[in-house]
């Protein structure tokens, strides 16, 4: 696993599109992440899906990248210049053929979806032999966050009571739940992304107080045996980067290319 910081991540990110239209519907750091990830690839086509009002999308157009949208609510998107392909990533093929993009960049949106078999079988369609995926979702494996639900019964207010308001009838577009990069990990390894690693900003102040209790998890866990730590990908959702992470959580999983048949 990497640490990339903010201010590494911004490079390249242009710091005045919090003041532009599109507004974001993501936090600003998962964007500024996101978008500075994908400034250190080659220029190329990129599906933001699902992209919300569109605010990432636009940014990365004005970087150079060939950027499509796609999004189940059409009502609330609002990136001028850019075309929306309405569809469900729960059930809808993607009106894209085969091999079509370099990238793909979902921010904040894989813990909105129910069916993320489906979601990540289009993906891997759409994306070119070795394309990236770029993923941006709410650090659900934290130490706060596993304290906040042993102690409140909840992992954030995110899930219990989401804020944002969808215009679309579609009673899917209003699904939370509580997606951890272990569960991601799962169905990211399962259709073809091999290479995943995983990125955070920073630390939250309040998991380095709890250092001490993190260095008792990782022991206690590593008593409990390489089988069971296997089993349940102990090494990665005990990991630093995610105990310890930021309040999101950066995923840049490549699919698997395994050649031409011979």
């Amino acid at each position: 696993m990497k640490q990339v910081t903010i201010t590494d991540a911004k490079k390249g990110y242009d710091q005045n599109v919090r003041d532009t239209n599109p507004k974001r519907i993501a936090l600003t750091e998962s964007h500024a992440m996101l978008a500075g990830l994908l400034g250190r690839e080659p220029v190329g086509r990129v599906l933001d899906a699902p992209c919300g009002r569109g605010a990432l999308a636009a940014q990365l157009q004005r970087m150079g990248f060939a950027v499509s949208c796609c999004d189940i609510d059409p009502g609330v998107f609002e990136a001028e210049g850019l075309a929306l392909t309405v569809a469900n990533l729960n059930r809808d093929k993607l009106r894209y053929n085969d091999g079509t993009f370099d990238y793909i960049v979902c921010s904040g949106g894989l813990h909105r979806l129910s069916n993320l078999d489906h979601a990540m079988s289009e993906f891997a369609r759409c994306l070119k032999p070795q394309g990236k995926l770029f993923i941006s979702l709410p650090n659900y494996g934290s130490l706060w966050r596993r304290l906040a639900f042993l102690l409140l019964g909840s992992f954030g207010r995110d899930v219990d009571r989401p804020t944002f308001t969808q215009t679309t009838s579609d009673a899917e577009a209003r699904f939370r739940r509580n997606l951890t990069f272990t569960q991601l990990d799962h169905y990211l390894q399962k259709h073809g992304f091999k290479k995943v690693d995983v990125f955070k900003s920073r630390p939250e102040t309040l998991n380095l107080l709890l250092f001490p209790l993190y260095l008792a998890i990782r022991f206690i866990t590593f008593l409990c045996g390489s089988r069971l730590r296997a089993e349940y990908n102990v090494g990665r959702a005990n990991s630093r980067t995610i105990l310890l992470g930021s309040y999101q959580v950066y995923v840049r999983a490549c699919r698997a290319y395994a050649g031409p048949d011979l």
